[in-house]
């Protein structure tokens, strides 16, 4: 075996610290120097709660999430989803989401051609290759073999894991309560999104590019199941759970780190570089995408939804929001006479 050669243990162990250094890379992000457990103590009796300053009018309170709750919340939040998606205050999300993907669904086939020619001419590969470094506890370790693979792992659930077990890594080291909240509802998150994603797929049949028959794929609802999981490629297009996933990834993380504004804007555009290359290597189409988005998005509101927020918190003494700014000012000056210049104004 791979993990019993000097390489294999060499790689075993940068594969080991590379997961301690994302750690400590989202401990970065987990910085807090406002959290006030004490005060929370005094307003909310409880075992375990940490309060965090994240604006000058809004504080977020954590309390440590019970162990394995992430499970039952999962599917908790599958039957929320349906309470929430199905009304009619969201008619108009969900025109929004049928429309595109009716108007995608149209020109599916020269979207995924001129993709893929601009894949060659940016010499990406469409070509999912994967190379095995080691063994990991007798589970085998892959890695990217070229670009495009690379740009597709974005996507993969193995990296989703990682950010997960990274915000629980670094809240158990440093009792950092939103960080395990943040981990918490990211793992039921990604039993939420897989459960439903993996229900449409099974209902709604339809061809991925690689494997398609007709152009824009075929559609075959309700396929037989065993002939779904013999040839999985012919039947599981529909939607992405790659994209639902990462955009619940990126949902919850802003959603619990709202001071962090770049969040957003970068998750957003990874995810466009994801979307571009399932389209180069023939994963998926254009059309499988906005129902992918909604469902993450959702998802993602919801697991978040557990933030306890306090708007107009009591103030912290010696909190940077109460401290008065000092700032020179300078302005045109006239007396109504003869003199003209410029004032000098000092607040404070």
């Amino acid at each position: 075996m791979a993990n019993d050669s000097a390489p294999g243990r060499l790689l075993t162990g940068i594969a080991i610290a590379a997961l301690f250094i994302f750690s400590q890379i989202t401990g970065i992000l987990c910085q807090d120097s406002t959290a006030n457990e004490q005060e929370f103590r005094e307003d909310y009796p409880a075992a375990s709660v940490q309060r965090y300053r994240i604006s000058r009018d809004m504080d977020f309170i954590y309390a440590k999430p019970r162990p394995f709750e992430f499970f039952t919340n999962g599917f908790k939040d599958i039957a929320r989803y349906g309470k929430t998606t199905f009304r009619t205050v969201n008619i108009p999300q969900w025109t929004a989401v049928l429309a595109s993907t009716a108007l995608l669904v149209a020109i599916d086939q020269p979207i995924i051609d001129e993709s893929q020619r601009l894949g060659k001419r940016l010499h990406i590969s469409g070509d999912i290759k994967n190379r095995n470094i080691t063994h990991v506890f007798g589970f085998p370790i892959y890695v990217p073999a070229n670009t495009g693979s690379a740009l597709y792992y974005l996507g993969d659930g193995f990296l989703d894991v990682v950010i997960t077990a990274s915000f629980f890594g670094y809240g158990l080291i440093g009792s950092n309560n939103r960080a395990l909240e943040t981990s918490s509802q990211l793992a039921e998150g990604l039993i939420s999104v897989a459960v439903v994603i993996q229900t449409l797929k099974h209902i709604t049949g339809r061809q991925s590019p690689s494997s398609a028959t007709v152009p824009a794929g075929m559609w075959r609802p309700f396929p037989n199941q065993v002939e779904y999981h013999k040839h999985v490629s012919s039947y599981d297009a529909y939607p992405s759970g790659h994209l639902a996933t990462a955009m619940m990834v990126v949902t919850v993380i802003s959603e619990n780190y709202p001071e962090h504004r770049y969040i957003r804007p970068l998750g957003y555009s990874l995810m466009t570089v994801l979307a571009f290359q399932m389209l180069n290597n023939g994963v998926h189409w254009a059309s499988d995408y906005p129902l992918a988005l909604a469902i993450g998005y959702t998802m993602g509101k919801i697991a978040a939804s557990r933030i306890h927020r306090v708007t107009r918190p009591q103030r912290i003494p010696g909190d940077p929001a109460d401290r008065k700014t000092e700032r020179v000012q300078l302005y045109p000056f006239f007396n109504g006479r003869e003199a003209l210049g410029i004032g000098i104004g000092y607040a404070f």
